[in-house]
């Protein structure tokens, strides 16, 4: 290809090809993890988007928490903006494998665009998910009730929800309970 004099192919081609001009680049959040050893057992924060791109490092850093023998895991959801299905699934299969062990996966302050995501596809009820985080988790331990999302329904956190041991409400009239 031949380029105008004092123009190298560096300055207009990108890694992918001819660059355009005039084409604003808008970056894209990438998702942030961190890992930190809590009162209970670690603690990884996510924050940004979880997508397709980055599940294997979500996948990553979930693998290293529970090589260290942990029996819970918190992840702090309070900074996620998106979670996509690739990153449910390792958010599944890591709090399937704490529950081989007895242990448990807590995703704690997930926001609500990420927890309507997660109770859309049901994963609500594979996770167990929070809305407290720190000493206040403790508070909300398996077997008590926490109101879930603004006027939600009261939930026993023991099971998860239209699990076995949850009753169901009467379909009756009020007079016949």
């Amino acid at each position: 290809m031949a380029f105008p004099a004092g123009v190298g192919p560096s300055r207009l081609q990108g890694r992918d090809g001819p660059r355009a001009e005039g084409i604003k680049v808008i970056p894209v959040a990438a998702l942030r993890v961190s890992a930190s050893t809590g009162a209970d057992g670690p603690v990884v924060a996510l924050s940004g988007d979880a997508d397709p791109t980055t599940a294997a490092v979500l996948r990553e850093t979930l693998a290293a928490q529970l090589d260290t023998g942990a029996r819970l895991v918190t992840v702090d959801a309070s900074g996620l903006s998106f979670l996509d299905s690739a990153s449910v699934r390792v958010l599944v299969l890591a709090a399937r494998a704490l529950q081989g062990r007895h242990g448990r996966l807590v995703l704690a302050r997930p926001q609500p665009v990420v927890a309507r995501l997660l109770e859309i596809t049901g994963a609500d009820r594979l996770l167990d998910v929070r809305e407290l985080a720190g000493p206040a988790l403790a508070l909300a331990a398996p077997g008590r009730r926490v109101r879930r999302g603004r006027g939600g329904s009261w939930q026993d956190r023991g099971t998860p929800r239209g699990g076995y041991g949850v009753p169901r409400p009467s379909k009756g009239k009020p007079s016949d309970r």
